[in-house]
């Protein structure tokens, strides 16, 4: 059980003390897609009460607990958050494949892609910006 609590990097569940080794399973199986059916399946729940038995362990506060903080401590790990996700596709659509590839057709290395894309997101954002001003006015 202590396995899969350090697994979820939890080091004492807030209030998961009262979870089966079952149940601390569902938590890990639950992360790796937020699909609770397929969640308690891979955990060992019966398939025929899977979808049953998931709603019901979402609903249970010390699992959905363990679960809050599992995901607050893997956003921590990660860095990532809900404000990297839209920052990285705007990087992603104004980037140009010359920015990645040299003349020799090898890829550059990452951190010039990321100062490119940087500032090309930076320009974009700008432009966008006068673009709405000359549109106002």
């Amino acid at each position: 059980m202590l396995n899969v609590l350090v697994q979820l990097g939890i080091d004492k569940p807030a209030q998961g003390k009262g979870l089966t080794p079952k149940q601390l399973r569902f938590v890990a199986e639950y992360l790796i897609d937020l699909n609770a059916t397929q969640a308690a399946i891979r955990a060992g729940y019966s398939a025929k009460t899977a979808a049953s038995i998931g709603k019901q362990n979402l609903r249970k506060l010390e699992i959905a607990a363990t679960i809050s903080e599992a995901q607050a401590k893997r956003s921590e790990r990660t860095a990532i958050d809900a404000d990297w996700v839209p920052k990285r596709l705007v990087e992603e659509a104004v980037a140009d494949l010359a920015d990645i590839i040299d003349r020799e057709q090898n890829l550059r290395k990452p951190v010039i892609v990321s100062a490119i894309s940087q500032a090309r997101s930076a320009r974009l954002l700008r432009n966008v910006g006068v673009a709405k001003a000359i549109n106002k006015a």
